[in-house]
């Protein structure tokens, strides 16, 4: 048989509400709520199941509510029931565990840090390996991801970019160094897949540009004119007959 049991302030209000059985609501157990004397132990009502009696736990928690939550007058740490649960619903649960964690973080960050670095040091190899095989099985939605972020971010980029003008210069040069091969292949491969589309591309941004070209071009044969002599020299040569 299962009860469930108040303890009582001097004026008859309920300042803890449980369940027990035998004489559980007569023994401290280690609780943090204090024990009152015998005539302030008030067992409210019995149940052959178990599963009721923490549902009527559960309704007397709420109906009467908690201080520690600022809604009630029980100073009970839970709302009952089978695992007492601290959180009345999941979302209240997840907004605790991530308040938890964001505090946890901010107090151990250099820890955290630490650990993230050796981790990643350790297991390099397992990690590109994993992002390799996310990155095939998730090209469409990478890609996807990549183009909403750059359509998001496109003036806080450029702000970036024209911020770090410099530093963007440089780790753009070393890139290319670096994969020289890689980006040559890259190209080769996407002029052949999509050869109409630069064709109209480069169409569109003559006509768009026509000043800006044809000024372009002047200063590169006023800056070239002896290179340019002697290139029509040789072509000339070369293609006589």
């Amino acid at each position: 048989m299962y009860y469930i049991y108040a303890y009582l302030r001097l004026d008859g209000t309920p300042y803890y509400i449980g369940k027990g059985r035998g004489k559980r609501a007569y023994k401290p157990q280690g609780r943090r709520i204090g024990l009152p004397s015998p005539d302030r132990i008030k067992i409210l009502d019995y149940f052959e199941k178990e599963e009721d009696a923490f549902n009527e736990e559960m309704r007397l928690i709420k109906h009467y509510g908690r201080k520690d939550k600022g809604n009630g007058i029980l100073r009970n740490l839970t709302w009952g029931g089978e695992g007492g649960s601290q959180y009345l619903t999941e979302e209240e649960a997840r907004e605790a565990k991530s308040k938890t964690d964001k505090r946890y973080k901010e107090l151990n960050k250099e820890k955290i840090s630490e650990y993230d670095k050796r981790y990643k040091e350790l297991n390099k190899e397992k990690l590109l390996e994993y992002a390799k095989k996310y990155n095939e099985l998730n090209k469409e939605k990478k890609r996807e991801q990549n183009r909403k972020w750059r359509e998001e971010n496109k003036e806080r980029k450029a702000e970036y970019r024209r911020a770090n003008k410099e530093k963007t210069s440089e780790y753009n040069k070393k890139y290319r160094e670096l994969n020289k091969e890689k980006i040559s292949e890259y190209n080769k491969k996407w002029r052949e897949l999509n050869k109409e589309k630069k064709v109209e591309y480069d169409k569109k941004y003559r006509e768009l540009n026509k000043e800006n070209i044809s000024e372009r071009n002047k200063k590169y044969y006023e800056l070239n004119k002896e290179k340019k002599v002697e290139y029509n020299k040789k072509y000339r040569e070369l293609n006589k007959e």
